[in-house]
């Protein structure tokens, strides 16, 4: 599949005379787009197969939107990230969907005051981590992709706090969707640390050539 994506890449290229810089960013999108078509494919096989939809397209997509603006860790080979990734998903839809709610919608709604004082800071900070293959020079670029960030998360926190209301105050609230988007979100936090970078170096291990 590698193979084919640097043939892709490469005939781009040349149709448009791109530099090799260029042709890198085209080769990095065109792996990007792969992973996130095959890794919402599994999550909404999963879900559909083990009843956990709802919670794998809360986690996917708190994740998938974050993470355009933010950057964040990559695992160095294709099989190692769709590996990882699909595992880290699904595991946080199914704790999200299974778990994770039996503490009840007043420790959602705590944890998303929690975790979302946590959470803002450190995005704030550290946004955005660039890519080797998609260096980021352009200061203007920097900011709207910080500020970007900022309004996702906001309402990202928005949505998990009035989705962790007790159904006496809010009929259709979802503390396990709830659990879904700040898993996401924290998944995805971290991976702009080093300890996320140290993390997913170290579980893609296995997976390099």
């Amino acid at each position: 599949m590698e193979q084919f994506l640097d043939h892709l890449a490469d005939t781009i290229a040349e149709q448009f005379h791109y530099t090799e810089e260029q042709r890198a960013v085209v080769r990095y999108g065109l792996v990007a787009l792969l992973q996130t078509i095959v890794i919402f494919l599994l999550l909404v096989l999963l879900g559909l197969c083990f009843d956990f939809l709802p919670q794998a397209l809360a986690v996917f997509f708190s994740v998938v939107l974050l993470r355009k603006q933010e950057g964040g860790a990559h695992a160095s080979s294709l099989s190692g990230c769709l590996i990882l990734t699909g595992i880290v998903l699904t595991t946080l839809a199914v704790l999200s969907r299974y778990v994770f709610p039996l503490a009840g919608s007043w420790a959602a709604l705590l944890l998303t005051v929690t975790l979302g004082a946590a959470c803002v800071p450190v995005s704030w900070k550290l946004v955005p981590v660039e890519s080797p293959n998609k260096p980021l020079r352009d200061s203007k670029k920097i900011a709207r992709l910080r500020r970007n960030t900022f309004v996702l998360l906001t309402i990202y926190l928005f949505l998990a706090a009035v989705l962790a209301l007790p159904k006496e105050v809010l009929p259709f609230s979802s503390p396990s969707i709830t659990f879904s988007i700040l898993s996401g979100t924290v998944w995805q936090t971290f991976t702009l640390t080093k300890s996320g970078r140290r993390f997913v170096n170290a579980m893609e291990a296995p997976f390099r050539r």
